[in-house]
Formats: structure tokens, sequence, C-alpha cells
């Protein structure tokens, strides 16, 4: 009993200081990838830097794989079922306000040039709303990783001011912009990237994939249509992928 204790002592310990070690501050546009659960005592907030940085705005796929770590979101959460993420970014300063934000892509990959469904396309903000929109991120502040970097937020940053909560303080309840998708037990979700100006609506950027088990990827409006031999192999490798996982955690069990 007392070494389950001390090991449990240890596990809080090195989650503190892993987010002391990588905790920094709002970097303007800067794309910051969250991971929540109500019910899990700590979010998963990732960096991934700025857009040109991911991939927004090419003609290629960009591997951002680095940037997750599998080890911290299984210790964070339960399981992978139920678990919502999204990405948001933008810049609070006045006369440069913008803002981005993702959506949930449905029907999986399909045409990078084609954004899934809810479409933004020409929804406009003014300067006033894209101030508090990106406001409400901006109120991460402290808890939010250096570019390039994942923390363990025992603050819930994520969760209390960006969304699934609809409140008046949350990016969510100022936007009307859920930037959140569930995973569900593949492990595998899409989620569409949009950005907007005080003069220019809404705009499709392109699209994230992660499968928890293996990649984070971005894949840009450019990118050329995968040939169909090119999607069978991708499908597969995902479909060994999540039997692997599987099979880990049984002989675990």
């Amino acid at each position: 009993m007392k070494r389950l204790t001390k090991a449990a002592t240890l596990a809080a310990g090195a989650a503190l200081a892993f987010q002391a070690a990588h905790a920094g501050s709002f970097v303007n546009d800067d794309l910051y990838l969250g991971f929540d659960t109500a019910t899990a005592t700590r979010d998963y907030i990732i960096d991934l830097g700025q857009p040109g940085v991911v991939g927004a705005g090419g003609s290629s796929v960009a591997d951002l794989t680095g940037d997750f770590s599998l080890s911290t979101f299984d210790s964070i959460f339960n399981a992978t079922n139920g678990v919502n993420l999204g990405v948001v970014g933008g810049n609070p300063t006045f006369g440069s306000y913008d803002l981005y934000t993702t959506e949930l892509r449905s029907g999986g990959p399909g045409n990078p040039a084609i954004a899934g469904s809810p479409d933004l396309s020409g929804d406009s903000h003014s300067s006033g709303s894209l101030s508090y929109d990106v406001g409400a991120i901006d109120a991460m502040g402290p808890n939010l990783p250096a570019a390039g970097t994942g923390v363990a937020d025992l603050n819930k940053s994520f969760y209390n001011n960006i969304a699934p909560t609809f409140t008046a303080s949350t990016f969510y309840g100022a936007s009307g912009i859920n930037p959140l998708g569930a995973l569900d037990n593949t492990g595998v979700i899409y989620l569409d990237l949009w950005h907007a100006t005080t003069s220019s609506p809404f705009a499709y950027l392109g699209y994230f994939t992660l499968n928890v088990d293996s990649s984070l990827t971005f894949t840009p409006a450019a990118a050329p249509i995968p040939e169909p031999a090119t999607l069978g192999i991708f499908a597969l490798a995902g479909l060994v992928c999540l039997l692997f996982r599987h099979s880990f955690k049984r002989k675990l069990a």
C-alpha cells in the first residue's frame, strides 16, 4: 500500500514538474490543440506553433506527430472514447484581430480542397466580436505551453475557457462556434481549420487528422488528392495500429 501511495505521489509530482517546465503564455496566432473531458482532472494542451509551421497555406501534408505525446494523453484520460479536442488561435491586438478555429470534419478525409460540414465560408465577424472571441483564448494565459510542446494542465484552462461549456466567458459562448470534435473508439478524427479577419470572412485552410495511436498531421486545402491505392495503404496501417493497441491493452489487463 505504501509503495502505491509513493508511486501516486511521484506521479503527481512529475505532472506538476512537467507543467511548470513547459508553462508559457499566449502567443498571437499560435494554434493551440486542446483535449478535455468533464471528468478528467487535467486538460492536455499542445502549442502547435504558427499556421505556417503547421502547414496552412502549403501544398503538402505536414507531419505534427512529434508534438503529440501518447503517454501524456493516456496519463490524463482513462479511455479514448469521448475525449473532446479542437484547435484555436488568433490575435487580440487592436487593428490586427484575426481568429483560427476548427470544426469537426464530416465524411472522413475526402477531397482536401473541399471543406466538410458544417461550412463556415462567408461567416464574417466584426472587430469587436473577434476581439472578444480571441480574448477567451488569451484567458488561458500562463497555463499554455511553449511552441512545439504540450502541458498537462491542472487548471483545465481549455475546458473552462474554450469548450464544451457554453457561457458568455468561453470561446464557444462568445463566437457561437464549437471548435471541438469527440474521439470514438477508433481513436481517429478529422478537424477542419478556418481563419477569419475583420476584413475577410472565414476561409477554409485544410484539416487536421489525429490517429491517437500513430500520427497527427495537417492536410492543407491545396494538397493533392491521394491515389486510391495510397488511401488503401493508410487505411490498412490504421487498422494494424488499432489492433495492436487493443492487443497491447489486453496483455496489460
